[in-house]
């Protein structure tokens, strides 16, 4: 059954597309049939990552657009030296979609991106993931939006980044809870920390450091704390 994983974060420089990159390498060189999708039109970094071997003429902005035959894969369908690994390229370098979708006839409900990524085209693949841009805007809750299980969010185990995960991550997936009576189902993960959340949401931390030193050890403490005590609601109110 094909896996929707997008990666995200409210905050730039966490590392969301070299970790996007990794996992699908990782994948693909289990012999799972993986796409990368470049879902940050601002800085398309995961389209660069990996060589490609062919680059199809049609990228993402086609792709949202719908001005693309998906009946024909080599439109839309990048191809990486690694095999087993397929890219969609990022090439809105305007940001026009920013507009197209926010006034989309199905905008609202941010569901574009999950609705495309049902087309036969994309059965093919074991897994799929999303890389993203690092702010809150709806293109961000387009990508969320497609996830078939869960969502990984990457943060640095630093204060102001732990704060701006809280602030900006959270809060989103607070206001996307009201979609789940479409059968959305809204998980965060951020790996190794588990933690129960109101609504049944996993958290897990990505702890992004080979060696945590006592400081960086006491601010993901603080930040489980605050998970677990729920007083990231409080600062959202």
């Amino acid at each position: 059954m094909m896996k929707i994983l997008p990666v995200i974060s409210t905050k730039g420089g966490e590392g969301k597309s070299t970790q996007a990159a990794n996992l699908c390498g990782f994948l693909a060189d289990a012999g799972l049939k993986t796409l990368l999708i470049d879902g940050d039109f601002g800085q398309p970094t995961a389209s660069s990552i990996y060589q490609l071997t062919y680059e199809a003429p049609c990228g993402l902005y086609e792709l949202l657009m719908q001005t693309v035959d998906l009946s024909d894969a080599s439109k839309i369908i990048s191809h990486s030296f690694i095999p087993n690994l397929d890219v969609i390229i990022s090439n809105d370098p305007q940001a026009h979609l920013l507009t197209a979708m926010l006034h989309a006839p199905d905008g609202r409900l941010r569901m574009r991106m999950r609705n495309i990524l049902q087309h036969p085209l994309f059965k093919q693949y074991d897994a799929i993931i999303i890389d993203s841009q690092g702010a809150r805007s709806v293109m961000l809750e387009l990508i969320v939006l497609a996830a078939t299980d869960s969502t990984i969010g990457i943060v640095k185990p630093v204060l102001p980044d732990i704060r701006e995960f809280l602030r900006g991550s959270i809060a989103m997936f607070e206001q996307l809870r009201s979609l789940s009576s479409y059968g959305i189902k809204l998980a965060i993960s951020l790996a190794n920390l588990r933690t129960g959340l109101k609504h049944r949401r996993v958290v897990r931390v990505i702890r992004r450091c080979k060696l945590l030193r006592l400081k960086i050890r006491l601010t993901m403490y603080r930040f489980v704390q605050i998970i677990n005590e729920k007083r990231h609601y409080q600062g959202n109110n």
